[in-house]
Order: C-alpha cells, then sequence, then structure tokens
C-alpha cells in the first residue's frame, strides 16, 4: 500500500511483467519489451494491415461491379444504391458478432476462418 497525491493505492501482484495499481488501473512496466515481442508486435500490425486492405480492396470490387450488376438486373441508380448501402449494412452487422466470436473462440482462429470460409465458397 502506498499513498499518492492524498489518494491511497494498493498494489496487485505483478501479472505479465506488469504492475497495476487498484485505485486508476494505471499499469506500469516492470521491464521493457524484448527483440521477441517487437517482432511480434509488427508482425500483428502487418496482420491488422493486411485486413485492412482486404476490407478496402473488397468493398472496391463491389463498386467495380456496380455497372455489371446494374446491366445484369436492369436496375435504375437508386436501387444500385440499394446494392452498396445493403452490402455496407451486411458487413457492419456481421462485424460486431464476429468480433465476438473473436473474443471467445480466439482471434487467430477467427482470422483464419474466415478467409477460409470465402475461399472455400461456390463462385
Amino acid at each position: 500500500m502506498s499513498r499518492y497525491a492524498g489518494t491511497v493505492q494498493f498494489e496487485k501482484p505483478a501479472v505479465n511483467g506488469r504492475r497495476t495499481t487498484a485505485c486508476a488501473g494505471e499499469q506500469e512496466l516492470l521491464f521493457p519489451p524484448g527483440e521477441a515481442a517487437d517482432r511480434k508486435r509488427w508482425r500483428a500490425l502487418a496482420v491488422s494491415l493486411v485486413a485492412a486492405f482486404m476490407s478496402l480492396l473488397d468493398v472496391s470490387i463491389v463498386n467495380v461491379a456496380l455497372p455489371s450488376i446494374q446491366r445484369g438486373l436492369g436496375a435504375s441508380v437508386g436501387t444500385v444504391q440499394w446494392v452498396v448501402a445493403g452490402y455496407a449494412l451486411t458487413f457492419g452487422l456481421v462485424l460486431v458478432p464476429a468480433g465476438r466470436l473473436g473474443d471467445i473462440l480466439g482471434r487467430r482462429r477467427m482470422f483464419l476462418i474466415g478467409p477460409a470460409r470465402v475461399v472455400s465458397a461456390p463462385g
């Protein structure tokens, strides 16, 4: 127990090299991250950037396909706008439950399941 600026803080035991105070939930690093931790962070950043790029690419593909969709269905411009809105809405609605499943099943497993389903889908 230590006293800082008139408030009492109780220290919890260190977990994963971090000590947490009960008062503010602040964490203080007990040891600097090593080279292996830095490599993992860069790898995680690269995977996240590839995932974001795939998402942007997917939306771009839908936009490029819109004229073909419009001709094929004989749809008006307003109807094609509904296609884009429906696609974005579906993407947004699936994103939240998929994130929760990532919390439950593991983010790595869910990240591998997503591309596997896309690749295995009949085209």
